[in-house]
């Protein structure tokens, strides 16, 4: 069966807690879910529907400047959750910027 996927969700749900973990942000819930919409809220996404087309994507995404770039968003974000985390309120929508 097909599925669309967005390859930078999986890559980002990848990296995030080892980033947020080496900047020492808080690693409840809460806290990594706004992490992973920061970042992916800054990037284009990037779907894919057949196995060829994540291949492709897979390759682009390992180019060294895309994995920097990449790695940047994810240390703002981790940056912004740390400074102010929101774990406990759960009753509003979060603005970061």
């Amino acid at each position: 069966m097909l599925k669309l996927i967005n390859v930078l969700e999986q890559t980002v749900d990848n990296n995030i807690d080892e980033v947020m973990e080496q900047e020492g942000c808080c690693m409840c819930e809460r806290c990594r879910l706004d992490a992973r919409a920061l970042v992916l809220n800054q990037l284009p996404p990037r779907y894919v529907v057949t196995e060829a087309g994540m291949a492709f994507e897979e390759c682009k995404q390992a180019a060294i400047q895309n994995r920097i770039s990449l790695y940047q968003v994810m240390l703002d974000a981790a940056h912004k959750i740390k400074a102010k985390p929101h774990h406990e309120e759960t009753s509003k929508p979060l603005t970061y910027y």
